[in-house]
């Protein structure tokens, strides 16, 4: 499958819509990203720094295809490094496929964030990181380790 074309603003910056992002990671369903979007963060604590916009058009519907339940009126917008940086971390956490995720799931991928924060922190590369504080234990996860 190819990659979907970003959104590219007046600025230079590169975006995807919430339907785009779901094509491009694999391991999220669409409605898991609208809430994600909604509250800017994901339930395991990486900030997607949501940009909204207005909606200057509705797409097209295929042949047969019933118009959303819920239409919106503004589209939410998420930067392409971070939709980059989710890719990694679901890939390291081994999530590949949508579906429901355990709680041992989740705390790995709570590890996998921190760690990659850590990481992305020594290599100074100046994107914040919200502090998120979970009630579960932390796992272990060697993918980010040094």
């Amino acid at each position: 499958m190819q990659q979907p074309a970003p959104y590219i603003d007046g600025e230079g910056n590169r975006y995807y819509n919430v339907h785009q992002a779901a094509q491009v990671l694999e391991g999220v369903c669409v409605s898991t990203l609208w809430r994600w979007a909604e509250k800017g963060v994901t339930s395991f604590g990486f900030k997607l720094d949501v940009k909204s916009e207005p909606m200057k058009h509705y797409r097209r519907l295929s042949k047969g295809e019933l118009p959303p339940k819920t239409p919106r009126e503004v589209r939410m917008l998420i930067p392409e490094t971070n939709i980059q940086d989710l890719k990694k971390i679901l890939q390291a956490a081994g999530k590949n496929k949508p579906g429901p995720w355990s709680p041992a799931e989740l705390a790995t991928l709570e590890e996998t964030t921190l760690a990659f924060r850590r990481r992305a922190q020594e290599l100074d590369v100046g994107r914040p990181f919200p502090r998120v504080i979970h009630k579960s234990p932390p796992v272990r996860c060697a993918t980010f380790q040094n």
